[in-house]
């Protein structure tokens, strides 16, 4: 009898044991929390604990969040849901406020903040200039390099402006046709399905365009081509500035900042202060 007793109690002490130890893993490892000496099991995400549990690893009352609240990973969290951040004034909205994710926020336009770094406010990319041609002055803002430099990479909202030493700077080419001539490859970076459009906008006729088209098989020669039919036209009033506003008109502002930039890098334009 005394030897029943004794297996008894240890099985008692044994069972209690493995309780605790599995109490103190579940609440150690972050999928419990501790309410009034009680292990309990956290809510899922998008819930909040609207009551503790009142037994050992159970789960509480848990609760949907409300409208403009959330929580991201299963949680302990009482009384109610985490407010959800409003994005500040010098920021855009990335995507908005869900009951399991918070909401995202991004520098605006001209500005960034380090994806490692405490984002307390934007700061302002490398300055932002007007980027002048020898010819004409370009009607988009870009963030800009010394003279003496290349972009190696534009500045984005995670990170600034990067710009390396040039082997030499681009200085005044030869005529200003020349150098609008020497630009026309350039524009072989307009997507294909969207030159006639283009080509109709600089007033081109769609019997050029059509002819062209008919006589080139390839799509670089068939821009330089109708430029040069479109530089003949215009004749002094033709300019490179002229072509890059019709990409900016047609909503192709990729398209005009790829091809100023390569103009400069090749030094057919240069830039002025």
């Amino acid at each position: 009898m005394r030897r029943l007793i004794v297996l008894l109690l240890m099985l008692c002490v044994w069972g209690s044991s493995g309780r605790r130890t599995e109490r103190n893993i579940v609440c150690r490892n972050g999928t419990g929390y501790v309410h009034n000496g009680i292990c309990c099991l956290n809510c899922p995400a998008g819930m909040f604990v609207k009551e503790p549990c009142s037994n050992e690893l159970t789960m509480g009352l848990c609760q949907h969040c409300e409208f403009d609240t959330y929580t991201e990973y299963d949680n302990g969290i009482f009384p109610s849901c985490l407010k959800c951040t409003k994005c500040r004034p010098d920021q855009e909205l990335v995507e908005q406020c869900s009951s399991t994710r918070n909401t995202r926020c991004q520098c605006k336009a001209g500005t960034f903040c380090l994806p490692d770094q405490a984002c307390e406010i934007c700061k302002t990319c490398r300055k932002i200039l007007e980027l002048k041609l020898i010819q004409v002055l370009v009607l988009f803002n870009k963030s800009r390099c010394k003279e003496d430099e290349k972009m190696v990479n534009s500045c984005t909202a995670f990170s600034n402006t990067v710009c390396d030493k040039r082997g030499s700077v681009p200085g005044n080419t030869s005529t200003g046709d020349d150098s609008l001539r020497k630009s026309f490859y350039l524009f072989a970076e307009i997507d294909v399905t969207f030159h006639n459009r283009f080509f109709r906008y600089i007033g081109l006729s769609d019997n050029t365009i059509r002819t062209t088209d008919m006589s080139y098989s390839s799509p670089e020669d068939k821009v330089y081509e109708l430029l040069k039919t479109w530089m003949e036209k215009e004749g002094m009033k033709a300019d490179f500035n002229s072509l890059i506003k019709a990409l900016i008109n047609l909503n192709q502002k990729l398209s005009a900042e790829n091809i100023t930039a390569k103009a400069i890098e090749h030094g057919y334009f240069r830039y002025e202060d």
